[in-house]
């Protein structure tokens, strides 16, 4: 019998289950008689392993991401933050952007405040030596969970959108369109981008499609999207191939190649077909809006929270999961 069998029979929160077994004098005497009759009536034996994980613990978890303005880690850091308050835990939140000196100060902050679980966000953290850094910090005694990224340590757990099916059925969708010609364009260099970048080539090839190592892959630094003067087409025709399928990897950059390719005078998607990633609000906040590649925040905050109240039960926990995209397809194709 798990907490959430407990909290649906006796129709109360979670965290009033937790309280019960933890700080029973910070509920109601009906509440845990509610509780009480639950437990009595399941003949249930409390694990006094995870009863006392919870009575030695901070009641703390670290969340550290390189960037809180980025709509999709934004996403993620709210559900769990929700996740963990329902069930008592409070949530430190660390901005470390591309500082690996920040990323270590916050990692000894968080150390010494005993937190009893770390979730990174974000694949930026791969190009750090991040390994080094949580055993020395950590050791094995504190959970690691991460999203889109892998670390090779018996206490992490990992989280990984697949990104070869998202682009496949990207691929896929401009194919059955007519689009020949299909560009993919970067806007970062993070590992992240670059397991897009992989995943795009190989959905090329196996749709028998043009491959120019050269030129399939645009770079553009991110901060173009904030260009008030970018002539997307122009970026286009610099190329040397007539470009008419377009996926981006991110939908702020798909939307303001949008808006840009408008403006010079292109239909969108009667000249050009655009396709962003993540499902984000900028998907939305254009005309025409983006079809996109939906990475599943809402799935990847869910799947690290359960694990995270799975290992502090004691219960069995998969290192690896693997969440599927979705293609959402609006008026951009």
């Amino acid at each position: 019998m798990t907490i959430y069998d407990i909290a649906a029979g006796a129709g109360v929160s979670i965290a009033s289950v937790s309280r019960f077994f933890n700080h029973p004098d910070l509920l109601s005497e009906s509440i845990q008689q509610k509780i009480r009759k639950v437990l009595e009536n399941n003949d249930y034996i409390p694990n006094q392993m995870a009863r006392g994980l919870a009575l030695n613990s901070t009641k703390t978890i670290g969340v550290m991401m390189s960037d809180m303005s980025h709509q999709r880690f934004s996403l993620i850091a709210s559900y769990l933050e929700q996740a963990f308050f329902d069930w008592g835990y409070n949530t430190v939140f660390c901005n470390t952007g591309d500082d690996q000196r920040k990323m270590q100060q916050y990692l000894f902050m968080l150390s010494s405040r005993r937190i009893d679980a770390l979730i990174l966000v974000g694949s930026v953290f791969a190009s750090f030596n991040m390994k080094e850094d949580l055993e020395k910090y950590f050791g094995e005694d504190v959970p690691v969970l991460t999203s889109d990224l892998d670390l090779d340590m018996p206490n992490c757990f990992s989280v990984t959108p697949d990104h070869n099916h998202g682009i496949r059925s990207a691929i896929k969708h401009l194919a059955e369109r007519g689009h020949e010609y299909i560009a993919f364009v970067a806007g970062t260099g993070s590992l992240n981008t670059n397991r897009k970048i992989d995943a795009f080539l190989r959905a090329l090839a196996e749709y028998d499609l043009p491959i120019n190592i050269d030129s399939n892959v645009i770079h553009l630094p991110f901060s173009a999207a904030d260009d008030p003067d970018l002539d997307f087409s122009a970026v286009v025709k610099q190329t040397g191939i007539p470009y008419t399928g377009l996926i981006f990897s991110h939908d702020q950059f798909a939307a303001r190649a949008v808006s840009s390719l408008i403006f010079h005078g292109y239909k969108v998607p009667g000249d050009f077909a655009v396709i962003g990633y993540d499902n984000s609000a900028y998907s939305l906040c254009c005309q025409p809006t983006l079809t996109t590649i939906d990475t599943q925040p809402r799935s990847i905050a869910r799947v690290i929270a359960n694990q995270v109240n799975d290992i502090f039960h004691h219960r069995d926990v998969g290192n690896s999961v693997i969440i599927r995209p979705s293609l959402v397809i609006r008026s951009s194709t």
